[in-house]
């Protein structure tokens, strides 16, 4: 994933106008993903873009599905079965 350069980082932690999301289903997150998908303007408040934010949570949803990665090296995960 690749970083968009700024002259200066943003402090998400004291970012304005966050809006909260909170999603009962799959049909709501889809149904926010659309209305995004046809907006003419999305602004995004923090450090990413907004391709980068949608990578990001695509990435996630996949690994929540399918499982995360496995970051641990080969021999190590086969001694550990030992």
């Amino acid at each position: 994933m690749r970083r968009i350069a700024h002259d200066t980082a943003i402090n998400t932690g004291k970012v304005q106008d966050r809006r909260t999301l909170r999603f009962e289903s799959l049909d709501e997150i889809l149904a926010e993903v659309e209305r995004l998908a046809i907006a003419k303007e999305v602004r995004p408040l923090g450090n990413w873009s907004s391709g980068q934010v949608v990578q990001h949570l695509a990435m996630t949803l996949d690994n929540s599905i399918d499982g995360f990665p496995s970051f641990v090296p080969l021999p190590i995960r086969l001694f550990m079965r030992l």
